[in-house]
Protein backbone atom coordinates (compact mmCIF):
# COMPACT_ATOMS: atom_id res chain seq x y z
CA UNK A 1 0.00 0.00 0.00
CA UNK A 2 2.76 2.43 0.93
CA UNK A 3 4.26 1.80 -2.81
CA UNK A 4 1.20 2.84 -4.45
CA UNK A 5 0.59 5.77 -2.37
CA UNK A 6 3.64 7.10 -2.88
CA UNK A 7 4.12 6.66 -6.88
CA UNK A 8 0.23 5.94 -7.90
CA UNK A 9 -0.39 9.83 -8.85
CA UNK A 10 2.44 10.10 -10.51
CA UNK A 11 2.43 7.06 -11.94
CA UNK A 12 -1.24 7.31 -13.42
CA UNK A 13 -0.57 11.07 -14.52
CA UNK A 14 2.34 9.94 -16.77
CA UNK A 15 0.31 6.88 -18.14
CA UNK A 16 -2.24 9.15 -18.93
CA UNK A 17 -0.29 11.30 -21.13
CA UNK A 18 1.02 8.45 -22.88
CA UNK A 19 4.88 8.42 -21.23
CA UNK A 20 6.73 5.88 -19.47
CA UNK A 21 6.03 6.56 -16.41
CA UNK A 22 8.63 8.61 -14.24
CA UNK A 23 9.33 7.25 -11.21
CA UNK A 24 10.46 3.50 -13.06
CA UNK A 25 13.48 5.52 -15.07
CA UNK A 26 14.31 8.91 -13.39
CA UNK A 27 14.54 8.13 -9.67
CA UNK A 28 14.99 5.90 -7.48
CA UNK A 29 12.46 6.06 -4.60
CA UNK A 30 10.13 4.26 -6.26
CA UNK A 31 12.64 1.33 -6.49
CA UNK A 32 13.46 1.28 -3.03
CA UNK A 33 9.60 1.55 -1.74
CA UNK A 34 9.06 -1.76 -4.18
CA UNK A 35 11.78 -3.56 -2.08
CA UNK A 36 10.84 -2.50 1.28
CA UNK A 37 7.19 -4.46 0.59
CA UNK A 38 9.21 -7.23 -0.82
CA UNK A 39 11.43 -7.51 2.00
CA UNK A 40 8.49 -6.68 4.62
CA UNK A 41 6.31 -9.55 2.66
CA UNK A 42 9.17 -12.21 2.51
CA UNK A 43 9.87 -11.72 6.31
CA UNK A 44 5.92 -11.87 6.97
CA UNK A 45 5.92 -15.00 5.09
CA UNK A 46 9.03 -16.44 7.29
CA UNK A 47 7.03 -15.21 10.40
CA UNK A 48 9.97 -13.48 11.29
CA UNK A 49 8.33 -10.11 11.19
CA UNK A 50 8.26 -8.37 14.33
CA UNK A 51 9.83 -4.75 15.42
CA UNK A 52 13.69 -5.40 15.43
CA UNK A 53 13.18 -6.44 11.44
CA UNK A 54 10.62 -3.66 10.65
CA UNK A 55 13.28 -1.02 12.25
CA UNK A 56 16.25 -2.95 10.30
CA UNK A 57 14.06 -2.83 7.17
CA UNK A 58 13.45 0.81 7.66
CA UNK A 59 17.33 1.60 8.70
CA UNK A 60 17.96 -0.06 5.59
CA UNK A 61 15.81 1.85 3.28
CA UNK A 62 16.46 4.89 4.47
CA UNK A 63 20.51 4.00 4.13
CA UNK A 64 19.94 3.19 0.63
CA UNK A 65 17.84 6.61 -0.34
CA UNK A 66 20.83 8.60 1.44
CA UNK A 67 23.46 6.41 -0.66
CA UNK A 68 21.37 6.99 -3.73
CA UNK A 69 21.41 10.50 -3.12
CA UNK A 70 24.70 11.54 -2.32
CA UNK A 71 26.18 9.29 -5.41
CA UNK A 72 23.70 10.36 -7.71
CA UNK A 73 22.02 6.94 -8.48
CA UNK A 74 19.31 6.53 -10.97
CA UNK A 75 18.04 4.31 -13.44
CA UNK A 76 19.13 3.71 -16.52
CA UNK A 77 16.51 5.48 -19.23
CA UNK A 78 15.18 2.95 -21.46
CA UNK A 79 16.43 2.98 -25.04
CA UNK A 80 20.09 4.27 -23.84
Amino acid sequence: MSFLTAVGGGVTRDIMINQVPSVLISDFYGSIALIVALLLSALHFLDLLNTITVLTVGFIAITIRLVAYKQQWHLPKIGD
